[in-house]
């Protein structure tokens, strides 16, 4: 029971319908890792993928490496810029035809800042491949960050942008 009312909250937070469904993990890491191996399970029965990549910023929590070594997927890293921003170009260049996933982040682990979510949950769906967004490292704070006058880059990182297909937050 307790289970199900933490998912459900999660989903009301995150703007999840009637397609969405989760599960609760012993921490982030795990969390990220069953995320993984979710995509790599799906792109494997539908599209046939045995060479399976997921593309990530350099600035991806180490979760991310270490669920791919796990489970013999290439981690494909793209650096980010000098400044400390991205370039969705830079992902754009590292998609394959055997890409399952891209993954951002909000925050992203190093840095506390915000990746181009709505940019990237575009060409998620442009290459028909999933998106992950973790939000490990303030996944219950982003929800709330509007009604306390806080502006984050985009107006929304939740469900509620086409694209998104997995998500993790954890209370640390």
């Amino acid at each position: 029971q307790l289970e199900n009312e933490i998912i459900s909250m999660m989903l009301h937070m995150y703007k999840g319908n009637e397609n969405c469904s989760g599960m609760t993990s012993r921490g982030g890491s795990e969390s990220i890792e069953l995320a993984i191996l979710a995509h790599r399970q799906y792109y494997k029965r539908t599209k046939g993928i045995t060479q399976p990549e997921v593309v990530v910023w350099e600035t991806a929590h180490a979760a991310m490496y270490k669920a791919c070594d796990f489970f013999g997927i290439k981690c494909v890293k793209v650096p980010i810029n000098k400044d400390y921003t991205v370039s969705v170009a830079g992902i754009e260049k590292a998609i394959t035809k055997n890409t399952i996933l891209i993954i951002t982040s909000c925050p992203n682990f190093p840095y506390g800042t915000c990746d181009p979510f709505r940019e990237m949950a575009e060409l998620a769906l442009k290459y028909d491949v999933g998106l992950h967004m973790d939000a490990c490292m303030g996944g219950f704070l982003v929800p709330f960050v509007k009604e306390h006058g806080i502006d984050l880059p985009e107006a929304e990182y939740n469900f509620s942008v086409p694209g998104l297909t997995s998500l993790t937050a954890d209370p640390h």
